[in-house]
């Protein structure tokens, strides 16, 4: 007990008796300057008690006293009372909340007491020093509880205290009976993350559960036999294995967790016995998107490394109560693809609200989840979206971690949009007209790296890849825009940390560097159903060609030696960015050309219709002209007499051939060099008008590129000697060729005299266009035999016929 500052004087017997322990009663008057009287030593600082004041007892400290009634020696050392501020009239069981005062003393307050108690009197307090001028306070009750505080402040350096301060309360009110959230772990860590899994478990028994939050997870460690389900209550980790084992609420048997019904189960025994207003959970494991055998997350060693794909996480979860955030604390997971299995499937009518995960590799530390539980242990109020941020905040700014990123799509509002964006967009890449420049961003878009792959060369960001598409395709900036657009509006929250991820903007997707790395495991995917998007991606172009070179009477040679010669103009093309040449070329010449034979080569080698993105080269050289008999312009093959008309190939015919539903092949060119050809393109017999003619070489033709094959006008690339109504004629100072093939393949850099082409004499920009080698042919021809117009279809095309 403390009695300072009083006048105590003019009492019967004693001013101060106490017969217990020492009482402070320092600082106070006793009604005579010379201070009170008793004869009894002070405890402390062992001064007798002699003057003529009231008589005290002993066990009672009076040095100093004050020698006047107002104290005046030691006025000026007392430190002024703070002032408390009132916490607030009530706050939920659990919360935290701060206790502040304020201090204007001039003597130099150098701490502060601080008492608590549930009496207004405070018979019973908690006290506590403090160096500052505010305290936080949280308690947990059953019952509606007030609690009080007082404070004053005190001088070290003289042990001079202030008087307390009025006391202030706040209600801490019991529980409504349902917790705020309920964080679910599904930590399957029955392999090579096990031990980072005791060390993140560590975290979350570090902050522990509340009436307002409950902590469970159900822990699969590697070999042990048994599965563990844990509440979380702040348990120590213990010598013994299974660690934290007071907080362990159920024992399972050895559990596979990457099945979805193992999933399902813990699940649902959570939430019905840790009920809440929310719900999350998180699977803790090693992540691989989509990818190979996997396409998921969490493998079990003991059940064979086998992972659970993202269809079965679907699956299970369509047998479980809504979950408003689904985490995954693993590497590459942020996926267009996982979004769409997740927030797309038929069954899940209610899928997660919100999907955090990453676009790339995730440290085996996990998430710091000591931060993300103690968050919202601390502000369990807080809404779903407010917790991603959370998440994503701490995760990044996490101490040490770099080129890492964390995300947050809303799966509830846009995922649905996905097949028809991500299908336009298909179709343009593969209708464009710049297929170099695509395979070039599909090279560079940014890519992520994983602990199962390395540095992935499949999984790449999708709106970097969409915004390189914007800036370098114009055929294709709509789409792009719309994917970008797409990305923006799913994507809710996104962050990362280095360099190395400054184009990553939050969700990535399926995206090889060339076709020929296509993984056929992609193939069925509930993305891959809906979406046209694996026809982009596995657009394996394969060149083939046919070249026909014949004369009905066995005479004329020109027709064999230009096809000869087109076969070997054709052989040296390179084409595109990863340089695909003819993986094979057919020379049908002489008396092999013959009707039976050109048909059955056509019908079954440029009739191979497994892959829709081959790129087919149909030539033929021969006699041509107008069959009275058959009414049509015909070809003459080898076997044809000159009677038996019933081996000309007429137009129909070959169109019939060579037809849509014919052939495969996403491009088909034809080229034909014979008198009135022209009747393959104009039946009319009208004269296609030449555009005005373009400098040679002057501009950058791309590649040869995939066609919907349902646009037929843009599916063919056709260039004929001549109109129907004239001749292709030869030349004739003696060289065996026709004018069409002299010229065609002089605008090609072919040296008609010696092959291959010379490398110094190549097209500047290595590329001849059929627009371009059209006007040329066109141009020369014309010059030699003003009476034969090359005919082309269409007209102004940009496509690469020829590239070195």
């Amino acid at each position: 007990m403390d009695l300072n500052y009083n006048k105590i004087f003019d009492n019967y017997e004693y001013g101060c008796y106490n017969n217990g322990a020492d009482v402070d009663a320092t600082h106070n008057w006793w009604g005579a300057s010379n201070g009170p009287s008793g004869g009894v030593s002070d405890p402390v600082t062992g001064r007798v008690a002699d003057g003529t004041g009231d008589r005290i007892s002993s066990n009672v400290q009076f040095d100093p006293f004050c020698t006047d009634e107002i104290c005046s020696e030691f006025y000026e050392e007392y430190p002024n009372t703070p002032e408390i501020s009132d916490p607030g009239a009530s706050i939920p069981t659990g919360m935290a909340y701060t206790v502040n005062w304020t201090d204007e003393s001039a003597s130099g307050a150098t701490i502060y007491l601080l008492q608590e108690d549930t009496h207004p009197n405070f018979l019973n307090p908690q006290e506590f020093y403090r160096s500052g001028i505010s305290d936080v306070f949280q308690h947990t009750v059953l019952e509606d509880t007030n609690y009080y505080y007082r404070v004053r402040s005190e001088n070290e350096n003289n042990g001079l205290h202030s008087v307390w301060s009025d006391p202030v309360d706040i209600l801490v009110q019991k529980s409504s009976g349902i917790a705020e959230w309920t964080v679910m772990v599904y930590m399957g860590v029955d392999n090579n993350r096990e031990g980072p899994g005791w060390d993140d478990l560590a975290e979350m028994e570090s902050i522990g559960s509340s009436d307002k939050v409950n902590f469970v997870v159900q822990f699969d460690p590697r070999g042990d036999g048994s599965t563990y389900r844990y509440y979380l209550e702040g348990a120590s980790h213990g010598w013994l294995f299974p660690y934290f084992s007071d907080d362990i609420v159920a024992t399972l048997p050895e559990t596979n967790m990457s099945l979805g019904v193992s999933l399902s189960g813990f699940v649902n025994w959570a939430t019905d016995n840790y009920s809440a207003e929310n719900y999350m959970l998180i699977l803790y494991d090693h992540g691989d998107g989509w990818r190979n055998n996997s396409r998921g997350t969490l493998v079990d060693d003991t059940s064979g490394s086998v992972i659970m794909t993202n269809a079965a996480i679907a699956d299970a979860l369509s047998y479980t109560e809504k979950i408003d955030i689904l985490g995954f604390d693993g590497c590459v997971m942020q996926m267009i693809e996982t979004a769409y299995a997740l927030g797309n499937n038929i069954d899940l009518i209610y899928p997660p609200d919100y999907m955090i995960g990453s676009e790339t590799f995730e440290y085996g530390d996990g998430w710091p989840y000591d931060i993300i539980f103690g968050d919202i242990k601390a502000w369990p109020e807080l809404n779903p979206a407010d917790f991603c941020l959370k998440i994503v905040n701490a995760y990044v700014s996490w101490g040490g971690l770099s080129n890492v990123n964390l995300s947050v799509l809303k799966l509830n509002e846009y995922i649905d949009d996905a097949p028809t964006i991500i299908n336009a967009f298909s179709t343009a890449l593969l209708n464009s007209n710049y297929q170099s420049e695509i395979a070039s961003a599909r090279f560079s878009a940014q890519r992520f790296t994983s602990v199962l792959t390395g540095n992935d060369p499949m999984i790449k960001d999708l709106y970097h890849f969409a915004q390189i598409i914007n800036a370098n395709v114009p055929d294709c900036q709509t789409e792009s825009q719309e994917v970008m657009d797409f990305v923006s509006n799913i994507v809710l929250y996104h962050d990362f940390s280095g360099i190395e991820l400054e184009n990553s903007h939050g969700l990535s997707i399926y995206l090889p560097d060339t076709p020929s790395d296509y993984n056929m495991d992609y193939f069925g995917i509930p993305f891959d159903q809906d979406t046209i998007w694996s026809d982009f991606l596995s657009q394996q172009v394969d060149y083939r060609a046919l070249f026909v070179g014949t004369d009905y009477n066995g005479v004329a040679q020109r027709h064999i030696l230009d096809a000869q010669k087109m076969n070997d103009l054709f052989d040296h093309c390179k084409y595109g960015l990863f340089q695909t040449g003819f993986s094979s070329a057919v020379n049908l010449v002489g008396d092999y050309a013959t009707k039976s034979e050109i048909y059955s080569w056509i019908d079954n080698y440029l009739g191979d219709t497994t892959d829709k993105n081959d790129i087919l080269l149909f030539y033929m050289g021969c006699h041509g002209g107008y069959s009275s008999v058959l009414d049509e312009y015909v070809l003459a093959p080898y076997d044809y007499d000159g009677t038996n008309s019933d081996k000309l190939i007429t137009v129909s015919d070959l169109e019939d051939k060579l037809s849509e539903s014919s052939i495969g092949g996403a491009k088909v060119i034809v080229i034909l060099n014979s008198c009135h050809t022209g009747g393959f393109i104009g039946k009319n017999g009208d004269l296609i008008t030449a555009v005005s003619p373009e400098e040679f070489d002057n501009a950058v033709i791309n590649t040869f590129v995939s066609k919907d094959l349902t646009q037929p006008s843009n599916r063919y690339e056709v260039i004929t000697a001549c109109h129907s109504s004239e001749t292709s004629n030869a030349v004739e100072n003696g060289e065996a060729f026709t004018w069409f093939a002299k010229y065609f393949l002089e605008g090609c850099n072919y040296e008609i005299y010696s092959a291959p082409i010379p490398a110094d004499n190549s097209p500047k920009n290595g590329k001849v266009g059929l627009q371009e080698i059209y006007q040329y042919t066109y141009d020369h021809v014309l010059s030699e035999y003003p009476d034969q117009h090359v005919q082309v279809h269409p007209v102004d095309s940009d496509f690469t016929i020829v590239e070195y």
